[in-house]
């Protein structure tokens, strides 16, 4: 049995409690598995930073002085930045996964032989011609022409036998407000384009209520998140599990309601910061930033010695990852970033070896990014330099 909880008048805030909820019951072994749908506030939308995206990028206070949320996303292994209206709800699957062997039981599975298969399904089960394209989009096909009409993420908890997927179906086109709002808000590298037809972080997108509009085709958008619900469980957790509707349990709704409020402050949404980085280094050093698209954007702030070495590196991006951070460490890309302190930024060989002992560890997951890929920001990073108190004061 699978329980389905639909929750109203949700913020950026409540994804993160649900999936801090869903965390704490797995820990506790008090978990069951659950599919909870997000329907976002009429009166309150939010704009939300990526997991590991930098919060620089983000200006907080046009947000906020737009009544707008602002916030950072607790959820996925990973993914870009969005802004949340009742025009893209949210489908999140939460389950244990340990059926089939460990050495396919991959974060690439999941997205591709699993969920992604399951989003195309349910594109098609409304009657659209659905596809997915690895790590994260599915699309539609029309005339001849491609629509980004749904986002996903996978995750890896640590505790490994546990997962969750998320998918964010783009029925509607946000208010225009809103995604002017994300566009001017959200200062993202000029590297996240430069394989697309765009600079914008909206217009590569079309609504699915559109597309069925322009065929004739009368669905709804609670079709398509029954859709979305019923393929889901299906590929994730058994074609012949039942899906019952239920309600969050008292002591349930009461933790979501206490910790919504934590992922919308400051505190979170600076976790992952180049001003952070910054204020831990002397003021006198040098700081290099940049971005290097490979599958997904990774971005580097890179503090320098005075002989040019490594002192310190801050990474960021839209890239995915296993396991999943916890809620109150980066050790991941502490890691990343530890292993390159003290080297020479020109001597790329050290450096990706450096960075390839990291990925060694067995239950680390970079789904198609290499270690290079995350050398090439701090190469490119050398020659885009300021003071660290110059940007401190910028920021």
């Amino acid at each position: 049995m699978v329980r389905r909880i639909d929750i109203d008048d949700a913020t950026i805030g409540t994804w993160g409690a649900v999936a801090s909820l869903m965390r704490t019951q797995m820990r506790n072994d008090e978990f069951e598995d659950t599919v909870v749908t997000l329907s976002w506030s009429e009166d309150q939308p939010s704009l939300a930073l990526g997991n590991y995206e930098d919060a620089d990028q983000l200006d907080v206070d046009l947000v906020r002085e737009n009544d707008v949320t602002a916030g950072r996303v607790y959820h996925s292994g990973g993914g870009g930045s969005g802004v949340f209206t009742p025009a893209i709800p949210l489908v999140l699957v939460y389950y244990q996964h340990d059926k089939h062997d460990k050495d396919e039981n991959s974060l690439l599975k999941h997205f591709d032989e699993l969920n992604g298969k399951a989003n195309a399904a349910a594109l098609q089960k409304v009657g659209l011609d659905g596809e997915y394209r690895s790590i994260g989009d599915a699309e539609v096909v029309l005339d001849d022409n491609r629509y980004k009409v749904m986002a996903c993420a996978a995750t890896n908890f640590p505790q490994s036998e546990y997962w969750a997927i998320v998918s964010s179906a783009i029925w509607d086109a946000p208010p225009q407000e809103y995604a002017a709002l994300m566009d001017e808000a959200i200062d993202m590298p000029k590297e996240k384009f430069e394989d697309k037809d765009t600079d914008s972080l909206t217009s590569r997108m079309r609504p699915i209520s559109d597309i069925l509009e322009d065929l004739g085709k009368d669905v709804t958008k609670d079709d398509m998140i029954d859709a979305l619900v019923e393929e889901n469980v299906k590929r994730l957790i058994g074609e012949d599990e039942e899906i019952v509707d239920a309600k969050l349990e008292d002591d349930e709704a009461e933790f979501i309601e206490e910790m919504t409020p934590f992922f919308e402050s400051d505190p979170w949404i600076n976790r992952i910061s180049t001003a952070e980085l910054c204020e831990d280094a002397p003021d006198d050093l040098d700081l290099g930033i940049a971005a290097y698209k490979s599958r997904k954007l990774i971005k580097a702030g890179v503090v320098f010695n005075d002989d040019g070495t490594i002192y310190d590196v801050q990474f960021s991006g839209d890239f995915y990852f296993r396991p999943a951070l916890h809620l109150t460490t980066t050790s991941v890309l502490d890691d990343l970033a530890n292993a390159v302190i003290g080297l020479d930024p020109s001597d790329q060989d050290a450096l990706e070896s450096a960075i390839a002992e990291v990925f060694d560890d067995p239950a680390l997951e970079f789904p198609r990014i290499e270690p290079t890929d995350f050398v090439q920001p701090i190469i490119r990073a050398t020659d885009n330099t300021q003071s660290v108190a110059n940007y401190l004061d910028e920021h």
